[in-house]
């Protein structure tokens, strides 16, 4: 029996990782000279390099425009990257807000994905994320209930710098 379970989570496992035909694997490269060959933009919500298929322009704007979001190349702020900068680093910190509105943004991105037939990164689709930015807005609500002090601009948020699959959002849905 355990070894009828274990092929049958191994092949379920396998058949998880097979690219789809509404895959694009890794279209931006590995860094911001392939991103760039490649036609890509950096978007600073989803701090990635997107393909034009994955690139939310709109809401990528919306996003800018609430305000000038800081980054950093440390958890104490003492150098401040511009986004030129941020687009071609490896990691970069930011403030908890930032992290806020990237999750909140990122279920809008997602959803607005899927209703209007759009691709979006493999991450931002999967399950993971959402719990991760559910998790997150939680833990802080609960703070806040209790009354704790909470500064959105607390630089708590460490970033890695993506070269993301892109997915069809509507092939979630099969």
């Amino acid at each position: 029996m355990i070894i009828i379970l274990t092929v049958s989570f191994l092949a379920y496992k396998h058949w998880l990782s097979v690219p789809t035909p509404n895959t694009i694997i890794k279209p931006c490269g590995e860094s911001p000279e392939e991103a760039r060959a490649a036609g890509c933009t950096f978007d600073i919500m989803m701090d990635s390099w997107l393909s034009e298929k994955c690139y939310d322009e709109p809401l990528s704007r919306e996003f800018r425009q609430l305000k000038e979001w800081p980054f950093y190349t440390d958890n104490h702020g003492i150098k401040r990257l511009n986004y030129e900068e941020l687009s071609t680093s490896v990691q970069a910190h930011t403030t908890l807000e930032y992290h806020y509105f990237h999750c909140l943004f990122a279920v809008h991105k997602l959803h607005r994905a899927i209703a209007h037939g759009r691709y979006i990164e493999e991450d931002v689709a999967k399950l993971g994320h959402t719990s991760h930015c559910a998790g997150y807005l939680e833990r802080t609500i609960l703070r806040l209930n209790r009354s704790e002090e909470y500064e959105l601009d607390h630089i708590g948020t460490k970033l890695n710098i993506a070269y993301p699959t892109c997915i069809d959002a509507r092939s979630m849905l099969l």
